[in-house]
């Protein structure tokens, strides 16, 4: 069910670009709050990011493996993508109903916390390359 003038490849890949974006911005609030908090400063939020962000790929390189052929779905608990979750449902929010995707049309959970897992390295990397966040 593609709407027009949008092909259905970009409109996935902006709901992912959107995703990671978001999952990067809540990863970095909720890192600064606990290294300021903890008085690390902005070197805690960088190994902050670099940690999760560690989690994040190898959680999301874990969940894109695919399912074996012999296991029921609802055994080997397979994401259903007809449901969303709050922070799922809050990114599609985000983007203009001309480009949104259904939430079963989307990438696989595991394909967005992947990208989402990059975004929170590359960020981490830009605060220590970037700007100079030592440690």
């Amino acid at each position: 069910m593609a709407r027009r003038g949008t092909p259905v490849w970009l409109r996935r890949g902006v709901d992912g670009l959107v995703y990671a974006v978001a999952l990067t911005a809540v990863t970095f609030g909720v890192g600064a709050a606990v290294a300021f908090a903890a008085s690390y400063g902005w070197t805690g939020v960088k190994y902050w990011l670099f940690f999760v962000g560690w989690v994040l790929l190898g959680y999301g390189g874990l969940k894109l493996r695919p399912r074996k052929a012999w296991k029921d779905p609802s055994e080997t608990g397979v994401d259903d993508q007809s449901v969303e979750s709050r922070f799922e449902s809050a990114t599609r929010r985000i983007v203009p109903d001309s480009v949104a995707v259904p939430a079963v049309d989307r990438w696989s959970g595991g394909a967005r916390l992947f990208l989402g897992g990059v975004f929170v390295l590359v960020t981490s990397i830009a605060m220590e390359f970037l700007f100079g966040v030592g440690g």
